[in-house]
């Protein structure tokens, strides 16, 4: 066997010898493994480390490394797993009420939610590493920004979770509830267009989140199933905060011929939409109507009160602690991915075009 392949052998003993019950917890120490299969130290930490990005080991430094061992039903703990959003406020308080509508479904229920939040800044290798370890104490989890990631992780050792808007790729078994953006961008498209509106931007946010990628798609259906040709030139991507918004908007009115109507992909570049034109010396919805996406708080209490599609948080939370609970219990489940449904809510930020 050649030197460059010889730790892909060590690896595959390991998994075996592993999975036959050899090691028990704990696993013998680099250079005690070295002598045990005849390989060096560096063959030796390149098998281990395969086998912890696999999810069958973890380490913890210092003490050495483990086996990840699941025994369901042993704790009575079930942890929320999220990843941080800290360097954007519009991404933290989305993440927030997230959490918040699933802490709600805790209410007099007898388990105990342990908090573990998957730190970023770590390579992607420890940041698997971290979620196998947290994983291990706990019957199941709930995870809420983790991505197609964390789901691939958890599965690989058998650790009961629901990925929640982790809008895993088509083909993908995952254990997930996610948000039928493209229905609730095509359901405020197609609004607009019934309040008189052929001119509608949309300001998507982030161009690489699945969920902005499904809402143009909406928008782009709905105007094309009214005959309606697609603007290309409306169309404006960058992040999801408030001043993304209104940099947007500030574009947009100084187009010629401005829309009518501009569909913002979440509540903040809404709110900033909004404040960008009332600067402009522009009415809202008077002169230009502006709607969101998500259905936060603060859309509520906007100026004017934000039209907006809302996600079902409780709705979502709901649902996915009943997935969970079940995988927990049924020893025969086998995952699965639901879609619920966004509804609008109609407020006081979009009117019908005038025709003056």
């Amino acid at each position: 066997m050649k030197n460059g392949t010889k730790h892909i052998g060590l690896q595959e003993r390991l998994r075996s010898d592993i999975l036959g019950g050899k090691y028990g917890e704990k696993l013998p120490n680099l250079r005690e493994l070295g002598a045990l299969y005849d390989v060096n130290f560096k063959t030796a930490n390149k098998a281990i480390t395969a086998l912890v990005q696999e999810g069958l080991l973890y380490r913890q430094r210092g003490k050495g490394t483990y086996v990840s061992q699941r025994r369901i039903g042993r704790s009575d703990t079930l942890g929320l797993f999220f990843g941080m959003a800290l360097h954007a406020i519009a991404g933290t308080v989305v993440l927030f009420e997230n959490m918040t509508a699933v802490l709600s479904e805790f209410r007099n229920k007898p388990y105990t939610l342990s908090l573990r939040p998957l730190t970023e800044g770590l390579s992607c290798a420890d940041r698997e590493s971290l979620a196998v370890r947290e994983a291990e104490p706990l019957d199941g989890g709930l995870v809420i920004g983790g991505g197609t990631q964390m789901d691939d992780v958890f599965r690989r050792i058998g650790f009961p979770h629901v990925s929640l808007f982790a809008y895993p790729a088509e083909g993908v078994t995952a254990n997930s509830i996610d948000c039928d953006d493209r229905f609730g961008a095509f359901e405020m498209t197609e609004y607009l267009i019934g309040q008189g509106h052929r001119r509608i931007a949309a300001l998507l946010g982030a161009p690489r989140y699945i969920g902005y990628q499904l809402r143009l798609r909406g928008y782009r259906e709905a105007l094309t199933s009214h005959g309606l040709s697609v603007d290309e030139s409306l169309i404006k991507a960058g992040g999801s905060g408030w001043e993304s918004g209104y940099a947007a908007m500030s574009e947009l009115l100084r187009k010629k011929h401005r829309p009518t109507a501009v569909f913002c992909f979440s509540d903040f570049r809404a709110i900033g939409a909004i404040e960008c034109a009332k600067e402009k010396g522009l009415r809202v919805p008077e002169d230009i109507s502006v709607v969101g996406f998500d259905g936060l708080q603060a859309a509520q209490s906007a100026t004017p009160a934000l039209t907006t599609v809302a996600v079902p948080r409780a709705e979502v939370a709901r649902m996915a602690l009943e997935m969970l609970l079940s995988w927990i219990s049924d020893s025969e489940y086998r995952p699965q991915r639901k879609l619920v449904r966004p509804r609008l809510v109609i407020r006081d930020s979009a009117c019908a075009l005038s025709e003056a």
